[in-house]
């Protein structure tokens, strides 16, 4: 198996660059003073006010990650589309 030295290295070289912008910001945002609770509060809930629309793809993309597509998938290939429940489950709860 050979190893493709550009690709690990351009790998390698994007971490380094989402890590050196993340303490920046993070340090611009400690000088600035406005660490408080409730702005952070404020980020992770949207004010409170996300739409129907908006809240629906949050809860999907919350639900469907690598594993759950790789296992619906497999049992889908393994045992038939009749035995895999769970996407007609979880379509069923953002219905209902």
């Amino acid at each position: 198996m050979t190893v493709n030295i550009a690709g690990v290295l351009s790998v390698i070289l994007f971490y380094i660059v989402i890590l050196v912008v993340g303490i920046w910001a993070g340090r611009k945002k400690k000088s600035e003073g406005e660490g408080d609770e409730f702005e952070t509060e404020e980020v992770m809930l949207a004010g409170r006010n996300i739409g129907m629309f908006v809240g629906i793809f949050t809860m999907t993309a919350t639900w469907v990650g690598g594993g759950y597509i790789n296992g619906t998938a497999e049992i889908i290939y393994s045992s038939g589309i009749i035995w895999c429940q769970a996407p007609f489950g979880y379509a069923m709860s953002l219905v209902i």
